[in-house]
């Protein structure tokens, strides 16, 4: 997979299939972001509703979540992702912890979704805003079109 579309869409698909377990590892992550427009299912279509709609539908899954600690302060003006977060640290099956294990500085880079130790994502595309791109066009944080690439 090589675009955010793509990978949200199936990386969501697979949350939603899970049996035991869902990893997810970040240099950041959005609670608002879209992961599948498209979805008919029932379930949610932004992440944070979704983890939270697994946690309620589907007890028996444990979903822990790994984001970077310095990116932290992003999260106080992202509307009511704080507030979620509070939710989630009151619902058992949920763990977000904040990766502070690195030099003065530095980050870790990983993304990386891996469900029921079976299937894994692992590359270059967090779960934030401004990462959710197709092969024909590559959206503002609004998700607005803001610019076409030639490559069908």
């Amino acid at each position: 997979m090589v675009d955010a579309a793509d990978y949200f869409k199936l990386a969501r698909k697979a949350m939603l299939e899970a049996k035991s377990q869902i990893l997810l590892v970040g240099w950041d992550f959005d609670t608002r972001i879209i992961l599948d427009s498209d979805a008919k299912d029932g379930a949610p279509i932004k992440l944070g509703p979704l983890l939270s709609w697994l946690a309620k539908h589907r007890p028996h899954v444990s979903i822990n979540i790994l984001k970077w600690d310095l990116g932290a302060p992003k999260l106080l003006g992202r509307g009511t992702t704080v507030l979620r977060l509070i939710r989630w640290a009151m619902t058992r099956q949920i763990t977000f912890k904040l990766d502070g294990a690195h030099a003065t500085g530095a980050s870790h880079h990983q993304k990386i979704v891996v469900v029921d130790d079976r299937l894994a994502f692992c590359g270059g595309i967090d779960m934030t805003a401004s990462r959710w791109d197709t092969r024909n066009r590559i959206l503002d944080r609004s998700n607005q079109e803001i610019a076409t690439v030639g490559c069908e």
